[in-house]
Formats: structure tokens, C-alpha cells, sequence
């Protein structure tokens, strides 16, 4: 079978842009991988969080980064707190991470969301959110809940783009919730 310059131009054409647009689709998607947090993790994450302290920690708080990475990580099977942390990494670089845990049989609540600053603005820190509301709905969980300055207002935006609502102030801080069963209960109003 023979082709015609002009048929085998548009073939040619058409697996470049093909491949093209595969290509470019692995270099914004494909590296952006999201893991359970590892002992090798840590380093990373509290780099993360000393970055922003001032934003991410109330101010005379005794929080410590190293305690909840040692202590209270899912992995660690603590029976009092249970906090799941997941990383997001990008070539195989800790980029960014969230913390959360379920608070009853209904209730969540997420305790950290963190990107490191030379990563902000390109989808990590809704990617984590999503992977953390789908996780926690899957376990029952219909109501999340979560805290953040409000002068912190990208991540104000991104927590109402998710569907979140203010629901409190109290000094800096801004209470947010969202409900995840609206879709699960006929009739449910949150």
C-alpha cells in the first residue's frame, strides 16, 4: 500500500501532536506522584513546616513536628491518635504533605496541609486535599473539618474552591467544614 507526501504528512502530523500532547501531560501530571509518609520523609517535612511555622502553628503552641512524625503517624498503629500524613513528590522530591485524622465515626478534621514555597501555585496542595477528603470519605467519614489563619488567603480560596465553608473566627484563625454526604443521604441537609 502506498501513501500519498501529503497523506503521510498528515500521519506524521498527527502522532507528533499525539505524542505531544502525551508528553506534555507526563511532564505536568506524571512526576506528581502521592505516597503514605516514610521514615525517610521526615527531613523533608520538617523543612516543609519550619518554612511556614509562623503560619502553620499558633503562636505559643508546644506543637512539635518531630512528636507527631515519631509518635502519632498512622504507621506507628498509636491507638489514640491514628494521624494519617501524605506526601506529594514531584521526581521523587517531598514537595508537599497533609496531615489528618478521623475524629469519631463521623467526624475528620485536617490538621496540616504544607507546600513547600518553591512549588505553590501548581496543584499539589488540591491534589493532597482531594486524595485526604476521598480517603476520609471512604472510612464514613461526612463532615471534615479544618483551621487556618485567616490571612492565609490562598489557602482560604482553595479550601472554599473544595467546597469548604467558613463556619468561625476566632482571633487569626478561620474555622472551615465541609459536609460529604450530601450525596450519600437522601434528604441530608448539613
Amino acid at each position: 500500500m502506498t501513501y500519498s507526501k501529503r497523506t503521510l504528512g498528515i500521519i506524521v502530523l498527527s502522532v507528533m501532536v499525539t505524542l505531544g500532547g502525551i508528553i506534555g501531560w507526563l511532564w505536568l501530571h506524571g512526576n506528581r506522584v502521592i505516597t503514605p509518609f516514610r521514615p525517610a520523609d521526615r527531613a523533608a517535612i520538617i523543612t516543609i513546616l519550619n518554612e511556614d511555622w509562623q503560619i502553620l502553628v499558633a503562636e505559643g503552641s508546644d506543637f512539635s513536628a518531630e512528636y507527631m512524625l515519631d509518635h502519632m503517624a498512622a504507621d506507628y498503629h498509636y491507638p489514640d491518635n491514628s494521624l494519617s500524613i501524605v506526601v506529594c513528590r514531584e521526581q521523587g522530591k517531598v514537595v508537599g504533605f497533609i496531615t489528618y485524622h478521623l475524629l469519631d465515626g463521623f467526624h475528620g478534621r485536617i490538621q496540616f496541609l504544607a507546600i513547600a514555597r518553591g512549588y505553590r501555585g501548581r496543584g499539589y496542595g488540591g491534589r493532597l486535599m482531594q486524595h485526604a477528603m476521598e480517603d476520609m470519605r471512604s472510612q464514613g467519614v461526612c463532615f471534615i473539618e479544618l483551621v487556618t489563619r485567616i490571612s492565609n488567603e490562598p489557602a482560604r480560596a482553595l479550601y472554599r474552591k473544595l467546597g469548604f465553608v467558613e463556619r468561625w473566627y476566632e482571633g487569626d484563625f478561620v474555622g472551615f467544614s465541609v459536609s460529604l454526604c450530601r450525596d450519600m443521604v437522601p434528604g441530608f441537609v448539613s
